[in-house]
């Protein structure tokens, strides 16, 4: 069996399954060529449904010391992206939710990468968002890292706030799945008995005192919400968490005036402010 290499298959998990086979299948036998070790699993029950032509191209392109299954997926995505110009690359900016709406063999190799876990591993966010870094600029790349460092000590705060709370839901990293539910982090508040959400819209600021950005339409979600609604605002380099309500970010968000609309306003919170 003599198998063609040197560009990528695409994104088809029959492939990423047969590197994953063919890697396990030579470190069992290193005297293996890996024309032999495709005849090999070609030969049994479960090579029957790999793709190994596919399997040979990305053995040639993807690092040969990497042989955990997740990991390899993840690699062959990163290739694809930084290779190619994938259709799916511009919706990984909108959360997951899209991503799960794709092609199937998409969908799949997204799945097996780890990127639907609920909670997923750093790793695997810093590696979605390079993806989703490479139609970004210089300045907003640093802005979503800013962001997601936030949003990390967000989930951390709320979790810790809930974890001896009896009967208290998980806590949703929202952001994660999609960018336009208009805020960033499920939580939840008990009030009478009863345990309601807590929506969070995070901010974070390598500034002391922090400001942040804050857009109309997260304006508005804030007070569709009321009192269900909550922004972090952090300061990201003393790690120094400020919890604002509605009501006292009111006082700070324009009013249209004539045949002025406001769409983005800058607000610097005061040292006082900060917990």
């Amino acid at each position: 069996m003599t198998l063609a290499v040197g560009h990528l298959p695409g994104l088809k998990p029959s492939a990423i399954s047969g590197l994953v086979r063919l890697r396990a299948r030579l470190r069992e036998d290193a005297t293996l060529s890996v024309d032999k070790a495709c005849k090999l699993l070609a030969a049994t029950y479960d090579g029957a449904g790999l793709d190994l032509e596919g399997a040979v191209q990305l053995h040639e392109l993807v690092e040969p010391n990497i042989i955990d299954r997740q990991v390899l997926y993840r690699q062959v995505i990163r290739l694809t992206a930084r290779t190619g110009s994938p259709t799916w690359l511009s919706l990984l900016c909108s959360g997951r939710e899209a991503v799960r709406a794709l092609d199937s063999d998409v969908a799949t190799c997204f799945e097996r990468a780890g990127a639907f876990d609920p909670i997923p591993d750093p790793c695997v966010i810093d590696w979605w968002d390079e993806l989703a870094s490479l139609g970004y600029a210089d300045d907003d790349l640093a802005k979503m890292s800013s962001g997601r460092e936030a949003e990390r000590l967000s989930l951390r705060h709320e979790k810790a706030l809930l974890a001896d709370a009896p009967g208290a839901p998980e806590v949703i990293w929202k952001s994660l799945d999609s960018n336009s539910a208009g805020y960033d982090i499920q939580s939840w508040q008990l009030l009478e008995g009863k345990w309601l959400p807590k929506y969070i819209e995070v901010k974070g600021s390598k500034r002391s005192p922090p400001s942040l950005f804050l857009t109309r339409n997260e304006w508005n979600t804030a007070v569709r919400h009321g009192q269900a609604f909550a922004f972090h605002v952090w300061d990201t380099l003393l790690l120094r968490l400020t919890e604002v309500s509605v009501e006292q970010m009111a006082v700070h968000v324009p009013t249209d005036s004539g045949n002025g609309k406001w769409e983005q306003v800058r607000i610097q919170l005061n040292e006082a402010a900060s917990t």
